[in-house]
């Protein structure tokens, strides 16, 4: 008894379906985008979509003030809010939806 082409082509769809998309610059799923909001600003997504984000806050002297983080959140959302003082968020966020 074997499996048909239409079956094993069926299963790679779907399999393919639950993959994440491969990073690229142009918009749309997949795109990556640095995010540098600087100095007493918060961190927002994108418009648009879905995304998931690095990201992490720095002192102006280039001093971790966090650990890595990662979120995902609507396009537009706040990912964090600002930090007063000399501290700035940094990230990158990619698009999966």
């Amino acid at each position: 008894m074997g499996v048909s082409i239409g079956d094993l082509m069926d299963a790679i769809r779907a399999l393919k379906a639950q993959l994440a998309p491969l990073p690229q610059s142009a918009a749309g799923v997949g795109q990556e985008v640095a995010l540098n909001p600087g100095l007493n600003a918060n961190l927002v997504a994108p418009a648009g979509g879905r995304w998931r984000v690095y990201h992490t806050a720095t002192t102006n002297t280039g001093l971790w003030y966090t650990g890595l983080q990662v979120s995902i959140v609507a396009g537009g959302d706040i990912v964090e809010v600002a930090i007063s003082g000399t501290v700035a968020w940094t990230g990158l966020a990619w698009r999966i939806a």
